[in-house]
C-alpha cells in the first residue's frame, strides 16, 4: 500500500480525534477573525511531511505538505518555502470557512479549537460544515 495513502489515513483519524477532543471544551472565547497559530502549520507538516514532486492521491494531484495542484502545474518539484507558501494560502481558504461556521452558530473558540477545525477541515475539506452532515 502507498506510504502517502496510509499517512493520509492515519491523518484522518487523528484528525477526527483532535476534533471531539478539543473543539467542544467550550471555554471562554478568543476574540473574532482568527488566523492560525505557528503551532498549528508545524503541526500539518509534520503530519502531512514533504513531498518535492507531485503525487496522486485518488484523483487529486498533490504537492508540498498535500496542497492540492494541477497535473503538470511543478515539473520542476517544489521547494519547502514555496510548500509552506501554498500551505498558507490553502489554510487562508480554510479559517474563512470556519470562522463564518462559528459566526453562523455563534461558537467562540480558543486558539487550539480553531487549530483543531481549520486542520480537520484542510485534510477532510469543508463538507462537514454544512447542514447535511
Amino acid at each position: 500500500m502507498n506510504t502517502a495513502k496510509i499517512n493520509r489515513g492515519i491523518k484522518s483519524i487523528v484528525s477526527t480525534a483532535l476534533i471531539f477532543c478539543l473543539c467542544f471544551s467550550f471555554m471562554p472565547s478568543m476574540a473574532a477573525d482568527m488566523s492560525v497559530s505557528q503551532d498549528c502549520i508545524e503541526f500539518i507538516k509534520s503530519k502531512e511531511g514533504f513531498y518535492k514532486d507531485m503525487y496522486t492521491y485518488g484523483d487529486s494531484w498533490l504537492i508540498g505538505y498535500g496542497t492540492l495542484c494541477e497535473e503538470g502545474e511543478y515539473p520542476d518539484g517544489i521547494s519547502e518555502e514555496k510548500a509552506e507558501e501554498l500551505l498558507r494560502e490553502e489554510l487562508k481558504k480554510h479559517e474563512a470557512e470556519v470562522q463564518n461556521f462559528a459566526d453562523k452558530n455563534g461558537i467562540k473558540l480558543q486558539q487550539h479549537q480553531y487549530d483543531a477545525l481549520v486542520s480537520f477541515t484542510y485534510n477532510l475539506g469543508s463538507g462537514w460544515l454544512s447542514g447535511n452532515s
